[in-house]
């Protein structure tokens, strides 16, 4: 018995050693993955925000053309509106400075 106790304590050391190059080796091979990974998410990252922000100018340029026509047609529909005024309230359509040779359709309808 005496024996045993010696024979284990002399490859204790080898045991220990052994034992802490493989903890050493994993150790390595968990920050390699957690570099790999923290790379990753970087460019996942990296990629979403440059898919963001390209959405967000398209949305930006689309918004200012619907805002364009948006502004020409209210400006249209304030000239109507300005047009059907006048012309309720006799001053005629605006004056063109084509002169009419000759009676319109329309006077002629009515003779």
């Amino acid at each position: 018995m005496a024996a045993q106790g010696i024979a284990s304590k002399t490859h204790l050391s080898r045991v220990i050693i052994h034992d802490n190059i493989s903890e050493r080796r994993i150790l390595e091979l968990k920050e390699k993955h957690e570099e790999d990974l923290k790379k990753k998410t970087e460019i996942f990252h990296d990629s979403l925000k440059k898919r963001f922000l390209s959405n967000l100018q398209k949305k930006n340029s689309r918004w200012a053309r619907e805002h364009d026509h948006f502004i020409r047609y209210l400006e249209m529909e304030h000239r109507n509106k300005k047009n059907v005024a006048d012309l309720s309230a006799g001053q005629g359509p605006p004056k063109s400075h084509k002169k009419t040779v000759g009676p319109t359709p329309l006077q002629r309808r009515m003779r």
